[in-house]
């Protein structure tokens, strides 16, 4: 479905076309939308982050890569991102995390989309520096 500011919410797997216009002048768009099927429990076979820990210079940025393998031999791509002090970093849906102040946090990555059991997490350390640093 698809309500009136388009926020769009899946109800079932599938691919579907979203169509938006302006009305007034008549402009349009459309878009393929692909809903998956969650995974069920029983196919994930853990979650890890990669690296295993980031040391960073306050507004760098650098990509965390979550992996959370099936038994299939494949991946889950549906990962959610938490940070712990959102102060020191931020972090967006898609992994890119941004040093904001020096400290250290830690960023967390929440397998979501599976069926029938608690998420599974992996957290690693983020550590801002303001001079040069390693990773």
């Amino acid at each position: 479905t698809v309500d009136g500011t388009g926020t769009v919410t899946a109800l079932k797997a599938g691919v579907v076309t979203i169509s938006a216009s302006t009305g007034a002048t008549g402009l349009t768009a459309q878009t393929q939308l692909t809903v998956s099927s969650p995974v069920p429990s029983s196919q994930i076979a853990g979650i890890s982050i990669m690296p295993s820990h980031v040391a960073m210079n306050v507004g760098d940025t650098f990509w965390l890569q979550a992996q959370v393998p099936t038994w299939s031999g494949g991946y889950d791509p549906n990962v959610q991102w938490e940070v712990g002090d959102s102060s020191i970093v931020n972090v967006s849906v898609t992994g890119q995390i941004t040093a904001l102040k020096p400290g250290s946090t830690t960023v967390t990555a929440i397998a979501v989309s599976y069926l029938g059991a608690q998420p599974l997490t992996a957290t690693i350390p983020v550590i801002v520096n303001n001079a040069a640093s390693s990773q």
